[in-house]
């Protein structure tokens, strides 16, 4: 039987990993919705975590461990995913070009 610590913990690796195979697989499939999933995940992350930290020290409350680590992967994996497909791009994608 779990204990309660275990029973509540949230599976972040295999988050981190699915995350980021979609996000690679909507890159290799077009990269003007990537390009924008990945500036919009991470975004709108941030302000959830900001506005999570500000409530957090008006009053404290029973968030979970794993609650931050889920935003900063959310933060980190798209904008890392970025970086490596337009890198690889040189970053010049197919809808920057004037035709």
């Amino acid at each position: 039987m779990k204990s309660d610590k275990e029973s509540t913990k949230f599976p972040l690796l295999e988050f981190g990993i699915g995350l980021g195979l979609i996000l690679s697989c909507i890159w290799l499939i077009h990269d003007y919705t990537a390009f924008f999933v990945s500036i919009l995940i991470p975004s709108l992350a941030a302000i959830i975590m900001a506005i999570s930290f500000i409530a957090e020290l008006l009053e404290k409350s029973n968030l979970p461990d794993w609650y931050y680590r889920l935003l900063w992967m959310l933060v980190i994996i798209p904008i890392l995913l970025l970086l490596i497909f337009g890198r690889l791009n040189h970053f010049e994608f197919d809808w920057t070009r004037l035709n």
